[in-house]
């Protein structure tokens, strides 16, 4: 699919891609290797945490699915070894690519918004295990990690719930720790301290875990069997298991009123360099909460702050934007599937079509080349991240997303970007453009 030529647009006005993708098979096992470096998250004060370089088990995990392209373990054992080497948001794709090809996977939906939480994508985190829990209520991973997401939003009474239904269904261990720590927490913050000390004496977690793992440290520190000054030992150096255990002595210091302490606790958390634990994260968002004015937190109270109710226009553009997030999946995952008829029917098919790029606009749909190429040229390889969606005005919404593929044998890393608008006959794309990072000469 080919666009009409263009003037060329500044770098700082550039707009975003038709993007079309190879299917499950070639876009999970054929990609090609990512930067070592890659940017995964950006602090609030600037700082840039990038992946780690792969040494191994990212290329293997990755030629063991180019034999089983269809295969769910394989596509999560590729999404775990990227994780490993902190290359989340490559994970993120691998993943989505799977669920392009595989829309009722339950276990793609969980490890998707597991990493989503990961680099910061909430509202990907929220409707994938969302998702995920209409598919299977009982899969612990999304009770558990949908009991995160609450938590994360101060929605602590009903996470407190999800954990509670997560409890029972832990693998092992370390997950039946991991979920009454969180439970516990959650009552916590949620003023039912007593009851979720009540809890922690019925010995939940009793199954054999390691003495080391944070978790079971922190829960030793509820429970009164260690004290602040023990929870970290000399052997805690790994940045994860700080920021695990830092957040849970802060957040036991908020809920015994000693805010001073726990703010404290928490700018140490997010000084070990541990971005990708639940703890640094949670820790972040206890920052941002405490350091807001007093009658805005509540100082003093356990409860998160008070949340002003939506204005009607605020819940019309929250409509908006969940039918455009839908729609600019739907456009995706038919190109993922080389599903030209599903593709058209994504946009808008009246004049008022705009197609851009290099080489200029292409106005209208009957001029658009794409509308009658029987053999459309969809790229080799597609990897789409940072989806991102933003109401301008009632009916329309802009959308964005990084796309880094192969066309015709050649890497191309760019952005791409749609503008969808609301007709009677639904939602349709108004407008498609990308561009490349770097510019041709």
């Amino acid at each position: 699919m080919t666009h009409t030529p263009s003037t060329r647009i500044p770098r700082t006005v550039r707009v975003i891609a038709i993007v079309v993708a190879l299917g499950i098979a070639a876009t999970l096992a054929a990609a090609p290797r990512l930067a070592a470096q890659s940017l995964q998250y950006r602090a609030p004060d600037g700082t840039e945490f990038r992946a780690l370089a792969d040494t191994g088990p990212v290329a293997r995990a990755r030629a063991a699915l180019a034999g089983e392209p269809r295969s769910v373990a394989r596509i999560i054992a590729l999404a775990t070894a990227q994780s490993s080497a902190r290359q989340y948001r490559e994970a993120i794709a691998t993943l989505g690519a799977g669920i392009a090809a595989m829309p009722d996977e339950v276990l793609l939906y969980r490890w998707r918004g597991h990493r989503s939480i990961t680099v910061r994508d909430f509202a990907t985190a929220r409707a994938d295990l969302a998702r995920g829990l209409a598919l299977d209520s009982t899969n612990y991973g999304v009770l558990f990690h949908l009991g995160v997401m609450h938590y994360l939003d101060g929605r602590f009474d009903d996470a407190a719930a999800l954990f509670a239904r997560a409890q029972p269904r832990a693998p092992d261990g370390g997950e039946r720790a991991g979920s009454t720590d969180w439970r516990w927490l959650s009552l916590a913050r949620a003023g039912r301290r007593a009851e979720g000390d009540a809890m922690l004496a019925r010995r939940p977690d009793s199954l054999p875990v390691p003495p080391t793992y944070a978790y079971v440290k922190r829960l030793a520190l509820y429970r009164g069997e260690t004290t602040p000054e023990q929870l970290i030992a000399t052997g805690d150096t790994a940045d994860v298991q700080r920021a695990t255990l830092l957040y849970g002595l802060g957040t036991w210091q908020l809920v015994r009123g000693d805010t001073a302490s726990a703010l404290a606790a928490y700018r140490q958390a997010v000084a070990t360099g541990g971005w990708p634990g639940f703890g640094f994260i949670a820790a972040e968002i206890e920052l941002a909460r405490l350091t807001r004015t007093p009658a805005s937190r509540g100082v003093g109270t356990d409860a998160p702050p008070p949340r002003r109710a939506p204005t009607r226009a605020e819940r019309a553009a929250a409509r908006d934007s969940a039918a455009a997030l839908a729609l600019f999946r739907e456009n995706i995952d038919a190109i993922h599937t080389r599903d030209h008829p599903r593709y058209l029917r994504t946009y808008l098919q009246t004049p008022g079509l705009t197609i851009g790029g290099l080489r200029g606009l292409t106005r209208g749909w009957a001029a658009w080349p794409a509308r009658t190429d029987g053999a459309p040229q969809w790229p080799d390889t597609l990897i789409a991240t940072e989806l991102r969606v933003a109401p301008v005005a009632p009916g329309v919404v802009y959308g964005v997303y990084r796309y880094r593929g192969v066309v015709k044998g050649r890497a191309s890393v760019g952005i791409s970007e749609r503008l969808f608008v609301r007709t009677p006959q639904g939602w349709r794309i108004g407008y498609s453009a990308s561009y490349p990072d770097t510019l041709p000469p």
